[in-house]
């Protein structure tokens, strides 16, 4: 009977000890905010995206589906003028 409190006992005492570790373990660190150029950036890539997106739900419920390139076009238009607004904005910064 007493090599069984023991056994329980251990058991007991290592379940709290590997409980009290765990809840030790922090979250990792979060990384670093982008630099504004990056972040200008995203934030076209995603509007352009979301653009793309949009412009081709409208023309596949119009079923103009041999307009979809036209979609494609005015997202990479709008993105390639962004980055370019990021880029003078990130070169007016530095300069």
């Amino acid at each position: 009977m007493r090599n069984w409190k023991v056994a329980a006992g251990v058991v007991l005492t290592a379940g709290f000890l590997f409980v009290a570790a765990c809840k030790e373990k922090k979250e990792p660190p979060k990384p670093p905010p982008p630099d504004p150029l990056t972040a200008c950036r995203n934030v076209c890539k995603n509007a352009s995206e979301k653009m793309f997106q949009e412009c081709s739900d409208e023309l596949t419920k119009q079923q103009a589906f041999d307009r979809l390139t036209e979609c494609n076009t005015k997202a990479d238009d709008y993105s390639k003028n962004c980055r370019t607004e990021c880029d003078k904005k990130a070169a007016a910064t530095q300069g």
